[in-house]
């Protein structure tokens, strides 16, 4: 049982969630949206969700995702992606990636799941009061 966490890892509420649930001792998979390039989606939205998140050679089954936080921020504004221009390759493949994990986290069964936010809106509430409260005690601790 894994927990999911989406986003820049210079973040502050990211950086607040990660070393919280390292304080705890809880399972979870950094995916740092920096690393876009090397990431790859595969997701089935049949009668049970399905698919696989591949990173930097690491494989996790999205069926063993139990908790999720997302907090992604406009790809397009990556260095590495802006670098390539609009539509390029990995403009494309970003994007492509964007789409499948919130899509995914649209037809998955974990709960607690932060959708990406407009900065002004980061500014004001850098984190979502109580999400991270019961992302820890609805999902078990190793």
């Amino acid at each position: 049982m894994t927990i999911l966490l989406w986003g820049l890892p210079d973040d502050p509420p990211m950086s607040a969630v990660k070393d919280a649930l390292d304080l705890f001792g809880a399972s979870y998979f950094f995916l740092d949206q920096r690393q876009v390039g090397d990431t790859h989606v595969r997701f089935h939205a049949g009668q049970t969700p399905s698919g696989t998140l591949r990173s930097n050679g690491v494989a996790l089954r999205l069926e063993e995702i139990t908790g999720v936080y997302l907090r992604p921020h406009d790809t397009r504004r990556l260095p590495e992606v802006a670098k390539g221009g609009e539509n390029s390759a990995s403009w494309l493949h970003a994007l492509s990636v964007d789409e499948m994990l919130l899509s995914w986290s649209d037809f998955s069964p974990p709960s607690c799941s932060t959708g990406p936010a407009p900065p002004r809106a980061i500014a004001r509430n850098p984190i979502k009061p109580g999400s991270f409260a019961l992302m820890v005690s609805t999902y078990p601790i190793r």
